[in-house]
C-alpha cells in the first residue's frame, strides 16, 4: 500500500476560525484506494485543534482510500502532523504553519469637529480594526489633504 498525506493550504492565520485540510490517501499496488482503513492524525508538538469525521475516534478511509481532517489554531507556529493507517505511521508528514493574523481598518469615523462649517484647527478620527490591536499610533497612518495646506496628524 501506498500512504499520501497533504495539507491545504499550507499556511493559514492562527486566528482560531480559519482551517486547512489535511487529506489522508490510502491506495493500492495499482493505485485503486483502499476503502475502510482506520485513519488517525496527531500533531507532533504545537497547539492546534484537529477534527475530522468523529474528531475523538479514528478515522476509516471512504471508498476512494480517502480521510479528510482539518485543522486549526490560535497561536502563531508550525505544526507538524503525523497519520496513522492501521496503526502504520505514514511516512509523509503534512505541516500547517499559523501565522500571526494580520488587522485591517474597517471603518474610519469623524469623531468631532466633522461638518463643513466648521472652522477649527483639530478633527479627530475614529478607526475601527477587524480586530483588538495594541501599540497603534499616529505614526502609522498618513494624512492625504486634497486642497488643503499646513494639514498634519498627530
Amino acid at each position: 500500500m501506498l500512504f499520501r498525506s497533504v495539507a491545504s493550504p499550507v499556511s493559514i492565520e492562527a486566528d482560531g476560525t480559519t482551517t486547512s485540510t489535511i487529506t489522508v490517501t490510502m491506495v493500492d499496488g495499482y493505485g485503486a484506494g483502499v476503502p475502510d482503513l482506520t485513519v488517525s492524525l496527531t500533531p507532533n508538538g504545537g497547539t492546534s485543534t484537529i477534527t475530522g469525521p468523529t474528531s475523538t475516534n479514528a478515522n476509516l478511509t471512504d471508498d476512494n482510500g480517502q480521510v479528510t481532517f482539518t485543522v486549526k489554531a490560535s497561536t502563531a507556529q508550525t505544526v507538524t502532523y503525523t497519520a496513522a493507517a492501521n496503526s502504520v505511521n505514514v511516512t509523509q508528514k503534512p505541516q500547517v504553519t499559523f501565522t500571526t493574523p494580520q488587522s485591517t481598518v474597517t471603518a474610519i469615523t469623524c469623531a468631532t469637529a466633522c461638518t463643513q462649517t466648521a472652522i477649527t484647527s483639530t478633527v479627530s478620527w475614529n478607526v475601527t480594526f477587524n480586530r483588538s490591536v495594541t501599540n497603534v499610533t499616529a505614526a502609522a497612518f498618513s494624512l492625504v489633504a486634497n486642497g488643503l495646506t499646513g494639514s498634519s496628524i498627530t
